[in-house]
């Protein structure tokens, strides 16, 4: 059956339509408008990070490339001056002869007063470091009682070796004179001195050649060392003991066959002394047992006395007694010196030392101790021996007894040591 519409109802369907189109059509404005609104703020929040990610850029090179590296160079520049000052505050005051005319004639090393005629006689000498052997067979050492400094430290087979330092005193003979490490060389090299010694340690190890080979050091460093004018102690032979430990020499002889221009005053600077303290203020008893390798061949005692204010040093249980003037070792100051160590594990079993680093020091002096730190920055700079507030230790005025004690890597040592 068809179905007729009137035109009028024709008309309403027509009219429905255009109306439903239009709505279609003004919705399809609304999305787009939101759409494109959308986007925009899109757009807007994306342009929004891009300058701000641009002005952090530009900020952080303004600071780096023209504000930091200006800095820099103010600090360099002030760094400059203040180390131009340093080095000519230090000219002025390493010299060993003008240093000793700032300090009023005194020994440099030990801080000991000299009378003029004494301190004109030594003032052009060159210090003279010295490598003592500490083996059984070499006992009694000579020299030892007159030196300004020796230096106590292990080296291989748990043995251990002296190097003393010697300017102010002139013994009939030093030694015996054994090979140096080099270790011992940056112990030695801060009183810039000449180094007698008779043979060094060297190795074929690649890898440790550079921590163990002593002859390429010295000559790396420009070391001024020697052994001429040593001999045989032909008398300790016929007793029956091997050469290489009786090999001494004397300075006067060593100074008259080295070079000329090694005979000119040692740089030094000096360290910080005080007078001895009163009697009453002194402890009344303290005493040191110190044993560095374990074998007790090379164990000390040290005991302090009250009216000397000095400690009298004691070797394996006996008194240490020195060959050249029968006296007994003694010093004024003593030094614990705490340094990191490594076995280089060679063909020799070398051991190789810290000595230029920091570490902790423990000190004996007037009886009493007390620990502190040291440091050293440079093979020839001085060691810097300070208290517990980081201020430089006063010691007295006297010789001194430095003991290289071998800490592990982990802190441990093997050294025992009993202070009282």
């Amino acid at each position: 059956m068809k179905t007729f519409f009137s035109q009028t109802e024709i008309n309403i369907q027509d009219a429905n339509l255009a109306t439903s189109n239009d709505l279609s059509v003004q919705s399809l404005g609304k999305i787009q408008i939101k759409k494109n609104k959308r986007l925009k703020t899109k757009r807007n929040i994306i342009a929004f990070f891009s300058l701000f990610i641009f002005i952090l850029l530009l900020a952080f090179t303004f600071y780096k490339f023209v504000y930091k590296a200006g800095n820099t160079i103010q600090e360099i520049n002030e760094n400059n001056l203040v180390a131009k000052q340093a080095a000519t505050k230090s000219v002025e005051s390493l010299k060993l002869n003008s240093h000793l005319k700032l300090q009023e004639n005194q020994n440099p090393i030990t801080g000991e007063f000299l009378t003029k005629e004494l301190y004109e006689k030594l003032k052009d000498q060159r210090i003279v470091s010295a490598v003592i052997d500490n083996a059984t067979m070499a006992r009694p050492q000579a020299g030892l009682s007159e030196a300004d400094v020796v230096y106590e430290v292990p080296v291989e087979d748990k043995i251990t070796r002296y190097l003393g330092i010697f300017w102010q005193h002139q013994p009939k003979e030093i030694g015996p004179i054994r090979s140096t490490r080099v270790y011992i060389l940056d112990m030695s090299q801060e009183y810039d001195p000449v180094h007698f010694h008779i043979g060094q340690a060297t190795s074929n190890d690649l890898k440790s050649k550079n921590k163990v080979d002593a002859f390429d050091y010295m000559n790396l460093q420009a070391i001024k060392h020697t052994e001429c004018s040593s001999y045989m102690d032909q008398g300790r032979i016929t007793q029956g003991i091997p050469k290489e430990h009786s090999m001494f020499f004397t300075l006067s002889t060593m100074r008259q066959c080295i070079p000329a221009s090694w005979n000119t005053s040692s740089q030094l600077e000096s360290w910080s002394f005080k007078e001895n303290l009163k009697l009453e203020d002194r402890n009344i008893t303290s005493e040191a047992n110190i044993n560095l390798t374990g074998d007790s061949k090379y164990s000390s005692r040290w005991i302090y006395n009250r009216e000397k204010n000095i400690y009298l040093r004691y070797i394996n249980g006996s008194p240490d007694i020195d060959k050249s003037n029968q006296q007994q070792v003694t010093a004024k100051n003593i030094i614990l010196q705490y340094v990191n160590y490594k076995n280089i594990n060679d063909e020799l079993k070398h051991l190789s030392f810290d000595i230029i680093g920091k570490g902790k020091a423990t000190y004996l002096l007037d009886g009493k101790i007390f620990d502190g730190t040291w440091q050293k920055d440079n093979a020839s700079g001085r060691t810097k021996f300070l208290n517990t507030d980081q201020k430089f230790i006063n010691f007295n005025r006297g010789n001194f007894w430095i003991i290289i004690v071998p800490v592990e890597e982990s802190g441990k040592t093997e050294a025992r040591i009993s202070l009282i």
